[in-house]
């Protein structure tokens, strides 16, 4: 007979070799097809348009946008791979308040249709785990009526 505490060992290691990556629900393979395909639409992904204000990292990474009525976007992580909002500095003008990137500024000021899900993910580098909106899609548009 396999004495309890063996017998949890075992379950413990079986259930740790099937864990979730840092997005629950999202294995390694299907994180790289969505970051290379267009964004689909799901009942969960929600839209929006809005003009590319700036972009830095912190204790995150912050991706901010404005709406027509004023209203500040805060995204956590960019997942749409067609255009850069960020950029790495030259090493030259790294520092510790930039870490080294800076917003893109030939998208500084231009007007996107967002698309975006709420997803599980760390809050803040390597912080807990809550809900954060990532960008899935990105669509330059000409200045919204």
């Amino acid at each position: 007979m396999m004495k309890p505490t063996v017998l949890l060992l075992g379950v413990l290691l079986i259930a740790l070799s099937h864990s979730q990556p840092a997005y629950a629900g999202e294995s390694a393979s299907a994180s790289k097809q969505a970051a290379a395909a267009p964004a689909k639409a799901t009942p969960k992904t929600k839209t929006l348009t809005a003009k590319f204000v700036d972009f830095s990292l912190g204790d995150a990474s912050h991706y901010i946008f404005e709406d027509k009525t004023g209203k500040t976007w805060d995204f956590d992580d960019n997942r749409a791979t067609n255009i850069a909002l960020s950029q790495e500095l030259p090493e030259k003008e790294a520092n510790e308040t930039n870490q080294g990137w800076a917003p893109n500024k030939k998208m500084v000021g231009k007007w996107f249709n967002i698309s975006y899900e709420i997803r599980t993910g760390p809050l803040y580098q390597d912080g807990p785990i809550g809900k954060i909106k990532v960008i899935v899609g990105l669509t330059l548009i000409e200045k919204p009526r």
